[in-house]
């Protein structure tokens, strides 16, 4: 299950989720999804004005990703959950040719949102932090 307004990342998805697109399940918003379900990992992309509903949706030990550096979002989502631990993850290579961003950037990255951490998350958040700072020093170096 996701949430996605924008048509070329709608237009873009069956190409990359190949035989696993016909089991995604796409909402506009947040607010339409039921508050009876609980997911272990919401992926947001993009703006929606209804993010105080995460806290229905979201299961105990979840995880939410934001899509690039949307800072608003972020610190709302810390509001939500404050006992949560967040780090951004970005990769080492550059946008692809048939995007709409040009190919001489970086790709972007995501927030990752632990929101009530387990043992296991807090590691597996040291190892993304570690992890980003390395890759922010070799983006530097090309």
């Amino acid at each position: 299950v996701a949430t996605e307004a924008n048509s070329f990342c709608l237009d873009v998805l069956p190409k990359y989720l190949n035989e696993f697109y016909e089991k995604l399940t796409i909402y506009n918003e947040i607010r339409e999804l039921s508050d009876k379900d609980k997911f272990d990992v919401i992926i947001i992309d993009g703006k929606d004005d209804n993010m105080e509903f995460l806290e229905k949706l979201i299961s105990k030990n979840g995880i939410i990703l934001i899509e690039g550096f949307r800072i608003n979002q972020l610190n709302f989502i810390r509001e939500i959950f404050p006992n949560s631990i967040y780090t951004r993850v970005i990769s080492n290579y550059k946008n692809p040719v048939y995007g709409p961003i040009s190919p001489d950037n970086f790709a972007g990255g995501v927030q990752l949102i632990f929101v009530n951490p387990t043992l296991k998350q807090k590691m597996n958040y040291l190892t993304y932090r570690i992890g980003t700072a390395i890759k922010y020093r070799i983006r530097a170096l090309k």
